[in-house]
């Protein structure tokens, strides 16, 4: 288990690790963080000038605050944001059979796009330049979707409260 309290670096910030990581506090003032872990990766703060990217079996990160990209990846388990910006693109991308994919708010200026092989729980996600893009095997239960331009959401079945898209908005609930 790789433990970091804070970690401020004027350059790139790259953390891996063989086993689950455990941070509190990255900061890159200058770059990008890169954030890799054979097991669970776990953040409580990341943020960065550049871009932020995330690698795990599992991913869990409080908030992350990326000046460019924001790329979340959970390769076997669950993923899990609180809060993410992008001053770009976000993607986010959960894999494997277990777990789910959940995000409480997600901002980014250009597309977001979300992506899981089982359930996304979305709370609210806005691209305020770009599209957003879901694409769910299982339920999609979001809160809101705001896109500067369409929203397309493909999933097994589609619970969304409130959509609101600059172009057009697409929902395919495939079964049910």
């Amino acid at each position: 288990v790789l433990v970091t309290a804070s970690l401020t670096s004027a350059g790139n910030a790259t953390i891996t690790s063989a086993d689950d990581t455990d941070l509190l506090l990255v900061r890159s003032t200058g770059a990008d963080i890169s954030v890799t872990a054979a097991d669970a990766a776990n953040a409580t703060t990341l943020t960065a000038a550049g871009a932020i990217g995330v690698d795990g079996a599992s991913s869990d990160v409080g908030t992350a605050t990326a000046g460019t990209s924001l790329a979340m990846l959970a390769r076997s388990g669950q993923l899990t944001l609180g809060t993410g910006t992008a001053g770009t693109t976000a993607d986010l991308t959960k894999q494997g059979a277990t777990g789910t994919l959940q995000a409480t708010t997600l901002t980014s200026g250009g597309d977001a796009t979300i992506t899981s092989s089982t359930d996304s729980s979305l709370g609210i996600v806005t691209s305020t330049g770009g599209n957003i893009v879901v694409d769910t095997v299982g339920a999609t239960d979001a809160g809101t979707l705001d896109a500067a331009a369409a929203i397309d959401v493909d999933s097994g079945s589609a619970i969304i409260d409130t959509a609101d898209a600059g172009t057009s908005l697409t929902v395919l609930a495939r079964s049910g």
